[in-house]
């Protein structure tokens, strides 16, 4: 066997309430030496719907805020072929950077969908020998098909591209974070205006008619599948809003996100229930419907009082007024 290159990275804290890339991309941060990864990943916290698979979660795009919040710069490169990712995870392995590869659950081996059922995941790969490549992936969830749980993993590199397909509808794609990080922005400042941004955007949604309300029209055995996926994404990503917001100054502790992140977590019950049953041949219940209109009511209780919180304080609003597309520069 040759040299082993390996980098060490490890799961993050917040895995149990993001999404696989996202808890991915956090362990990434930590391993730059990003010490506050919550307001990176969880500040930005929003709804537009378009439809249960198009739904906008942050009011800027994910690169830019990154590179507001730490310094850092998350560099994306795509390919053909799943050889053509896989040594390009080596090569920059090799050079001391672990990086995020994104792949079709349903293609990846020790992930609990493989075989059953296809998603956008996403994985970190941070070491490397002559014909093997270390695997961590921080993605925690309990599925119909077992738990996912943090797992690391060494695999021949051979056998996971014969195996591994693109995310759905999308190309090979490799990510990785450069620069030198630097303390996360998680001021007042940088607060107030996130939030701000978030008010915006769901505002803007709400008065265009796609407000989270919006979702209940989805509630039925044609679309249960995709609105099962959507609540359960709002669930992650109200629970991480509410585990950044409780790290702000303690006088923000009266306002409280619980109601809203029950609330989420009840209609993703429900959900999964009713998307159970209809597999099975059985009706659509009709009580999804009214959990999701009784979490946007929570949401927007608290999303109102967050606002309240950050109007009088903030000195910068509109920074965010317009979300420019930086993908290019990237």
């Amino acid at each position: 066997m040759g040299a082993v290159t390996i980098l060490g990275v490890r799961p993050g804290a917040n895995a149990d309430t993001l999404s696989c890339a996202a808890a991915n991309l956090e362990s990434l941060l930590t391993f730059a030496g990003v010490t506050d990864t919550l307001t990176p990943l969880a500040a930005p916290c929003t709804a537009d719907v378009t439809s249960p698979d198009r739904l906008r979660l942050s009011p800027v795009p994910l690169a830019q805020w990154l590179t507001r919040t730490t310094g850092l710069t998350l560099e994306r490169w795509t390919a053909s072929t799943a050889d053509e990712v896989l040594q390009f995870a080596a090569d920059v392995v090799m050079s001391g950077r672990p990086v995020l590869v994104h792949a079709d659950a349903y293609t990846v081996p020790w992930n609990p969908y493989c075989g059953h059922e296809h998603h956008a995941h996403a994985f970190v790969v941070d070491g490397v020998d002559d014909n093997r490549l270390h695997m961590i992936d921080g993605y925690t969830n309990a599925t119909r098909y077992g738990t996912a749980a943090p797992i690391e993993l060494w695999m021949k590199r051979a056998e996971l591209a014969a195996v591994l397909a693109p995310p759905p509808d999308e190309r090979w794609a490799v990510e990785q974070l450069t620069g030198a990080a630097r303390a996360t922005q998680s001021g007042l400042l940088t607060s107030f205006e996130i939030i701000t941004a978030n008010v915006r955007v769901r505002a803007e949604a709400e008065a265009a008619g796609r407000g989270l309300a919006s979702l209940a029209a989805w509630a039925d055995k044609d679309h249960i599948a995709g609105l099962n996926l959507a609540i359960w994404l709002l669930t992650r990503s109200r629970t991480a809003h509410e585990r950044w917001w409780h790290t702000l100054n303690p006088a923000t502790t009266s306002v409280d996100g619980g109601e809203c992140v029950a609330a989420w977590k009840m209609a993703q019950t429900l959900a999964y229930i009713a998307w159970r049953r209809v597999t099975a041949g059985k009706p659509c219940p009709t009580s999804i419907a009214d959990a999701v209109l009784a979490a946007a009511d929570a949401e927007e209780r608290w999303f109102t009082q967050m606002a309240e919180w950050a109007q009088p304080r903030s000195t910068d609003e509109g920074r965010f007024s317009e979300t420019p597309n930086i993908e290019s520069a990237l």
